[in-house]
């Protein structure tokens, strides 16, 4: 049997028979449960040391490496939350925006600290970078990170979305 996932009174959702198991015995067939998902990691302070903080990333409007760390200390109540369990993929731009940033699935260079999930991708295992603390938004923020990609599932569950995001751009000729 297929299913998408047990419900609250021990059922099955969505079950599709799929075939009977000729490998098996009847009593073998058991239910599975999952291993519990490790707890979120203490959120123990860790300092983040901004390195070229003068550095424009923004040039027209002068904004620097040290208003978009602030911006993400600022913002970190808010989007620690909502990030936290799901996994990213970033842009970085070090020479800021006018220049040809680079797009990583793979955290690389980070600190002991920061979480990291292992997933396969293709031909070999990344590791992608999960922001469940606010020393990890400002360390992606000392990076120039400036396009964070969250993934709309969890940890938990990576092939399982549970959100959806819509993002709808207007016509350039206004129609």
């Amino acid at each position: 049997v297929r299913f998408t996932e047990w419900t609250r009174d021990g059922g099955l959702r969505h079950p599709t028979f799929m075939g009977l198991r000729t490998d098996k015995k009847p009593e073998e067939c058991t239910r599975v449960r999952p291993e519990e998902p490790p707890p979120p990691p203490a959120n123990e302070p860790h300092r983040v040391e901004l390195t070229s903080g003068d550095r424009v990333l923004f040039p027209k409007t002068g904004y620097t490496k040290a208003d978009v760390y602030e911006y993400y200390r600022t913002v970190a109540k808010v989007m620690v939350p909502a990030m936290t369990g799901r996994p990213i993929s970033f842009q970085q731009f070090p020479k800021g925006i006018g220049s040809t940033g680079f797009f990583r699935q793979m955290a690389k260079g980070t600190p002991e600290w920061a979480t990291l999930v292992p997933f396969r991708h293709q031909t070999r295992e990344v590791k992608h970078l999960v922001v469940d603390r606010p020393e990890t938004l400002l360390w992606l923020a000392n990076q120039s990170a400036l396009t964070l990609h969250m993934w709309s599932s969890r940890v938990e569950h990576l092939s399982e979305p549970d959100y959806a995001v819509f993002d709808l751009d207007p016509a350039k000729d206004g129609d």
